[in-house]
């Protein structure tokens, strides 16, 4: 299982709680007839618990909290791949030099994607790079790339150095 990451930061521990919500905000429209339609973006929502323990216990969770209400990052979730986001809250639970227990909530960031004209047609992974991290930096979906790249079968199975279609 892959590390929760958020920008520089990496979870020594994996959450023990993991929610992902995905949510999306509907209105009404009545003329000219009644439907639903979309009012933006689908949003997630990423929260759970979790904790640091020994030595570094205090300092992690410092860390974690000079990330509080920054700017967007990519945030990578174990098993559900990268998104651009913000953290939102995180709360202290309960804590003590060796140990931390603490809840986050994370709101999915949706990013201005610019015209990229002299994106090449080609980028080479960097060590600790997945195709998800690719997608996110790139502003691409996954299905994106794996049908620019049909030599990829999923998207973990890709190695630094390996060069991936982007456009």
């Amino acid at each position: 299982m892959t590390a929760m990451r958020f920008g520089a930061f990496h979870w020594p521990l994996n959450p023990t709680e993991l929610r992902v919500e995905d949510g999306r905000h509907t209105r009404e429209s009545t003329f000219p007839s009644p439907m639903l339609q979309d009012a933006g973006p689908v949003l997630r929502t990423v929260s759970g618990r979790g904790f640091f323990a020994g030595e570094t216990a205090a300092a992690q969770f410092a860390g974690l909290r000079a990330l509080l209400s920054g700017s967007a990052q990519v945030l990578t979730v174990p098993e559900y791949g990268p998104m651009y986001a913000v953290l939102t809250q995180l709360d202290l639970l309960r804590g003590s030099i060796r140990l931390v227990e603490y809840a986050f909530t994370f709101q999915e960031s949706p990013v201005e994607i610019s015209s990229q004209p002299c994106r090449p047609p080609a980028l080479l992974l960097q060590e600790g790079e997945t195709l998800w991290h690719l997608a996110a930096r790139l502003s691409i979906s996954i299905e994106r790339l794996l049908a620019l790249n049909p030599q990829i079968p999923d998207p973990w199975s890709v190695t630094a150095g390996m060069e991936v279609k982007v456009r």
